[in-house]
């Protein structure tokens, strides 16, 4: 394996190859890639497709820290040296940008499952995890996948699959698949959080809440005094 190598430089190299053959232009395309909350990125491109049954109450404590907890990989290109109609609706190209850029990261996600002469079977990061941003018309390729934060306590079929406490399972992460709602990962990940609400709202009404109940209550203690 060479010295220098990274899936991810490569990834964003091929990226940058694939815009200039698009474009036709040399220009330098600046890339940056950050770690960045969900709650940062716009809701209708990742937020909206991670949960889009909404199985985690929406303003809640819960929710405000699944936006923090739940990170996303974003590789943000700058294509502003470029003008817009070299990348929007290029009616002599076959395919579209997004397209293009997608079957690069096909490309890369083949080598992760499969290895190649100068990486090993699942090196560095699953490319389907991250978002390509192109700056600054706002082009989003992307992610195929999410790691996602679980429910503040799960199922103990959950915990059995692991062998961990409450306490360890609150740092792990859940893989969903964001292009098939009906994935066995996404699935089992929003019975999690569907279960989760059952329990805790079965037990926050264990305790009568019928005005009537109470006053029923509070008549024996007083017969009871009055014996």
């Amino acid at each position: 394996m060479a010295d220098k190598a990274s899936p991810v430089t490569d990834l964003t190299n091929d990226i940058v190859s694939a815009l200039r053959s698009f474009t036709g232009s040399s220009v330098n395309f600046k890339v940056t890639t950050r770690n960045e909350e969900a709650g940062e990125i716009p809701y209708e491109v990742f937020l909206a497709k991670v949960d889009p049954k909404e199985v985690i109450p929406r303003d809640t404590k819960e929710w405000e820290e699944f936006q923090w907890k739940t990170r996303l990989l974003v590789i943000y290109v700058d294509c502003s040296k470029v003008e817009q109609h070299q990348i929007v609706n290029r009616s002599d190209k076959s395919s579209s940008i997004t397209e293009v850029l997608e079957k690069v990261i096909e490309e890369h996600i083949k080598v992760y499952d499969n290895g190649n002469e100068t990486y090993p079977v699942n090196y560095g990061t699953d490319p389907r995890l991250f978002l390509v941003v192109l700056q600054p018309f706002n082009i989003n390729i992307g992610p195929k996948s999410a790691q996602v934060s679980l429910p503040p306590t799960v199922s103990a079929k959950y915990k059995s699959k692991f062998g961990l406490s409450d306490e360890q399972m609150a740092g792990m992460r859940h893989t969903i698949d964001l292009d098939d709602e009906n994935d066995s990962s996404r699935v089992e990940w929003e019975k999690e959080w569907t279960d989760w609400r059952a329990r805790t709202a079965h037990g926050s009404t264990s305790s009568p809440r019928n005005p009537f109940s109470k006053a029923m209550k509070n008549l024996k203690k007083h017969m009871h005094k009055d014996k």
